[in-house]
């Protein structure tokens, strides 16, 4: 149970670093979306 929560608490706090690259990724994917149309 223990090792539920501690990998709990690392997917936490790796989904907060990683969510904000991904909203960068996803920007950066939108704009070059709408250049190739």
């Amino acid at each position: 149970m223990t090792i539920f929560l501690f990998s709990f608490v690392i997917y936490i706090l790796m989904t907060k670093e990683i969510g904000i690259q991904n909203e960068y990724i996803y920007i950066f994917r939108l704009n070059k979306g709408n250049d190739e149309k």
